[in-house]
């Protein structure tokens, strides 16, 4: 199994360089399915469920990566971006914290981490 979710995993990959998303997101979720444990699909799929503003289903995949690799940078900074988007910035600055903690010399999570701080203050 884990060979066929590598190929769904790949397949999603080639359609989101083509730009048919709905497509990709089913290769994905083909993915994932077929191996539960694929840390990417999870985490690419919750990215790809973000960018399409389906915040529920990223949270979801995003936490699912997550589960499987705790220091999974990418997952961590995508969940950060989708609570950021939710107004949840508490959540999104645990997560930058999280991942300055793994990688001090990360300048993107910095650079995330001061801009969320900012549009916290700036919140009601």
């Amino acid at each position: 199994m884990p060979f066929f979710a590598h190929i769904a995993y790949q397949r999603g990959n080639s359609l989101i360089m083509s730009g048919r998303i709905e497509s990709a997101i089913k290769e994905y979720e083909k993915a994932v399915r077929l191996d539960n444990s694929l840390t990417e699909g999870h985490s690419t799929l919750g990215s790809v469920y973000a960018e399409q503003g389906f915040y529920d289903k990223a949270i979801e995949e995003l936490k699912k990566a997550i589960q499987i690799d705790n220091y999974h940078i990418e997952a961590h900074i995508s969940l950060a971006g989708v609570h950021r988007r939710l107004g949840e910035y508490d959540k999104s600055i645990k997560e930058l914290e999280f991942v300055i903690g793994i990688n001090p010399n990360l300048t993107l999570a910095k650079s995330l981490l001061e801009m969320v701080h900012k549009e916290a203050k700036r919140a009601p």
